[in-house]
């Protein structure tokens, strides 16, 4: 069966030729197989622009720099010292985590998120007796950005804060970072040994 579409033929009008349904069918499905999400094509400087947002999107939230997430001496904004994710905290003084991060220039409905963590087990000596007890700590940060090049990254700083020696005991702690990437979450995890306070 022929489709056909009816036009009055004129001099300023020229006929339009039938077209089968098959014919019809076919150009659909062309139309939709290389579009979008609504069907609509994709050029190739459209996609040329898109490219550089597709592989800032695929790196995700990442690390400012090589130092950018760990432990700092004191607790201000700026890292006074970057001591690594992994440290003993044996010299009497104010300590910090710190996390500067990247995130892509798009976002997500809801934006980029960071969840930060502490887990701690407290070992208090009195005497031959020895008692453990825990602590843990969890804040979620919303709004993280997209910062230009040649600045700051998007400072949590600090994002926590202690004490070396400790009142409370000697402290074995872990902390963990995550960030809602696209596809995976992204992990940064660490340790630190607080010894207890004579």
């Amino acid at each position: 069966m022929l489709l056909f579409l009816m036009f009055a033929c004129g001099e300023s009008q020229p006929c339009i030729e039938p077209k089968s349904e098959a014919s019809a069918a076919q150009a659909s499905e062309k139309s939709s197989s290389k579009g979008g999400a609504d069907g609509v094509m994709i050029s190739k400087q459209e996609a040329a622009l898109l490219d550089g947002y597709l592989v800032d999107l695929r790196k995700g939230i990442r690390e400012w720099s090589a130092e950018a997430i760990g432990i700092c001496k004191g607790k201000s904004r700026d890292c006074e010292e970057f001591l690594g994710k992994e440290v003993k905290l044996t010299e009497e003084g104010t300590y910090s985590v710190r996390a500067e991060f990247q995130a892509p220039e798009l976002q997500p409905e809801g934006g980029w998120k960071i969840e930060f963590s502490v887990d701690c087990e407290i070992t208090r000596k009195k005497g031959d007796k020895e008692t453990k007890t825990s602590k843990t700590y969890s804040k979620t940060y919303d709004g993280i950005s997209h910062r230009p090049e040649g600045g700051n990254g998007y400072r949590l700083s600090p994002l926590y804060s202690m004490k070396s020696p400790s009142s409370r005991g000697e402290e074995s702690c872990k902390w963990k970072i995550q960030g809602n990437n696209l596809e995976e979450p992204v992990v940064w995890e660490g340790s630190y040994y607080i010894p207890a306070k004579e």
